[in-house]
């Protein structure tokens, strides 16, 4: 389990199995400890997830970044500017392994983790109304919500 925070490290944590021991490492223990905090945004963590695959946590966060940290605590990779602003929403296409980003700057942006870097951005055809800090995939459906209350919808199949 990842989670972020104002603190601006992305904590890894070992959770309880239901016989009382560690997941992690099958040691005792029935509450969840963190066992990596992970440094190196400068800003507030607003999104993290585990990548599809589960090789990978990912982060966004205020100092406008993506950054992909290995399990163990390691930076893989930082995208400096992923966003003006607040880098905010997070999501992942199960099916394609796309990373979408969503930022302050109202611009959804699409990622491709095995090339390293950006493939795609709404502000190529359009700004969002407003900061985009919910991003989802459902599907062939990809939302973005605006902190106006617009929801934003693409058909991945285009």
């Amino acid at each position: 389990l990842a989670s972020g925070g104002f603190d601006s490290a992305l904590k890894l944590w070992a959770l309880p199995a239901l016989d009382g021991t560690c997941v992690a490492d099958g040691s005792p223990g029935a509450s969840p400890r963190v066992m990596r905090n992970c440094l190196g945004h400068t800003g507030p963590i607003v999104s993290c997830l585990g990548t599809v695959a589960d090789e990978h946590v990912l982060s966004t966060a205020f100092d406008g970044t993506l950054r992909c940290w290995s399990w163990a605590g390691v930076p893989v990779r930082t995208y400096e500017e992923a966003h003006v602003g607040h880098a905010c929403g997070l999501a992942q296409d199960e099916a394609t392994g796309t990373v979408y980003t969503g930022g302050d700057d109202g611009h959804l942006s699409a990622w491709d983790l095995r090339v390293g870097g950006r493939v795609a951005s709404s502000s190529a055809t359009h700004t969002i109304d407003g900061a985009v800090w919910s991003v989802a995939v459902s599907g062939n459906l990809l939302a973005a919500g605006a902190t106006t209350g617009a929801l934003t919808l693409w058909d991945l199949r285009h």
